[in-house]
């Protein structure tokens, strides 16, 4: 930051993991992640020919704060994903696109790892893990508190 260079010492560092989404829309629902707070940022936003507005959808919502998110180009939201959320759906038409970084984090993404590192299972294997455990946060009827 600023041209200085920090170390973070004595902490693990976790294997890359995040997903990207282009033109995504879902009811409103609750996930697990490996971390309390999950940030996804909006780097494109485009309608026909120029920078869509959040008339045209997309939006983010927190259900349970009553909070709409209007969605633009390079913003980033952060928030718990255990909290009730979703997105409105966007306009219906060919021209719309919207692209969402999304960090998020397989709560076994610890365990995984070492187990990669201790020589228990292999890297597809562990690849296999992470790439199911993704798409799992997304089955509602697969969470359980």
């Amino acid at each position: 930051m600023g041209g200085l260079k920090h170390t973070f010492w004595r902490q693990p560092f976790a294997p890359p993991s995040g997903q990207t989404a282009i033109n995504y829309a879902r009811y409103m629902h609750n996930e697990k992640n490996g971390t309390i707070y999950l940030p996804i940022w909006t780097t494109s936003r485009l309608y026909g020919n120029g920078t869509a507005s959040f008339e045209v959808g997309a939006n983010f919502y927190i259900a349970q704060y009553h909070i709409r998110v209007q969605q633009a180009v390079d913003s980033c939201i952060i928030f718990r994903p255990k909290d009730i959320h979703g997105t409105s759906l966007m306009a219906n038409s060919g021209c719309f696109e919207q692209i969402v970084l999304s960090f998020a984090i397989s709560n076994r993404l610890e365990s995984i790892w070492k187990k990669y590192h201790e020589g228990l299972i292999s890297k597809k294997e562990m690849d296999v893990i992470v790439v199911n455990d993704q798409e799992s946060c997304f089955d509602l009827e697969k969470q359980a508190d």
